[in-house]
């Protein structure tokens, strides 16, 4: 969904209304997957956007071994990366790659969220981060946590969450 969102976005698309609009740079920084693997699950989107989708308009990073954010090198790699590009959209994540300890430890987790933030703020950047629910702890998924898995903080910190799951039919 973030990537197909990266793609909208940077062909000019809303992503939720399909309406058209000003395309905008993005960013998108994957933190699970090799460049060939985010390139091959790009290409179907790309190829659905044909024309509208400028190349320079959608730049991808790939760091499957993630960010650290605690670590002042990843910092000044993301700051570096974003003022390099300029874009008006990061879409990164998932959360639990932000740092190297424990996503659900706050003093791990909470210093990353405010390193997001003031990226946000100094670059002038809008921020999509992938955020990946807690298992089940029954065996009927339609029970699963909405939850984003780590510190919960990260649940007071977005804006606004869009969640998915299977439709339930009654």
């Amino acid at each position: 969904l973030l990537r197909q969102m990266a793609v909208q976005v940077a062909s000019g698309v809303h992503p939720f209304t399909l309406d058209l609009m000003t395309p905008r740079r993005v960013l998108l920084i994957d933190l699970e997957n090799s460049a060939r693997q985010t390139r091959r699950k790009l290409r179907a989107l790309a190829l659905a956007a044909g024309p509208h989708l400028e190349p320079a308009m959608l730049i991808v990073e790939c760091r499957p071994e993630g960010l650290d954010l605690l670590l002042p090198e990843d910092r000044a790699w993301l700051d570096r990366i974003i003022g390099h590009h300029r874009p008006d959209m990061v879409v990164t994540g998932p959360i639990y790659k932000l740092s190297g300890g424990n996503p659900n430890d706050e003093t791990e987790a909470k210093p990353a969220a405010m390193w997001l933030d003031k990226m946000r703020a100094s670059h002038d950047i809008a921020l999509i981060l992938e955020a990946h629910t807690r298992k089940s702890e029954t065996a009927n998924p339609r029970h699963r946590s909405k939850e984003p898995f780590g510190w919960s903080g990260w649940m007071r910190w977005p804006e606004f969450g869009i969640g998915l799951s299977k439709a339930q039919h009654p």
